[in-house]
């Protein structure tokens, strides 16, 4: 999931990072968007794995993730990544495999 307000220079980037990061594992990106004016909501568009979530004002950063968490399965791993990031080689693995092996609920990095 990524949760965007005005992002739409760090979007694809960003995108791209995941791509890499998780070739060959099916993937869904959740873009939930804080009523960003500038192209961010028409970038993700590109992806046939990507939802856009207009959340229709700014419900806050925690807000807006609450809002997309409801299209999550049950059960389904849910990374959230702040627009401006990039996913390092093997940092999903890592804490997805840290999150299974510990019980946790939530990895933070």
């Amino acid at each position: 999931m990524i949760v965007t307000y005005k992002s739409s220079d760090d979007v694809t980037p960003l995108m791209a990072s995941l791509r890499i990061e998780t070739d060959g594992v099916r993937l869904r990106v959740i873009v939930a968007d804080n009523d960003s004016k500038d192209s961010t909501v028409d970038l993700p568009t590109a992806h046939s794995d990507a939802t856009v979530i207009p959340t229709g004002g700014n419900l806050s950063y925690s807000g807006v993730i609450g809002a997309a968490l409801r299209l999550a399965s049950p059960g389904q791993q849910v990374l959230v990544v702040n627009p401006d990031r990039k996913v390092r080689p093997r940092a999903i693995g890592a804490m997805v495999e840290r999150l299974l092996r510990s019980g946790a609920e939530l990895v933070s990095r």
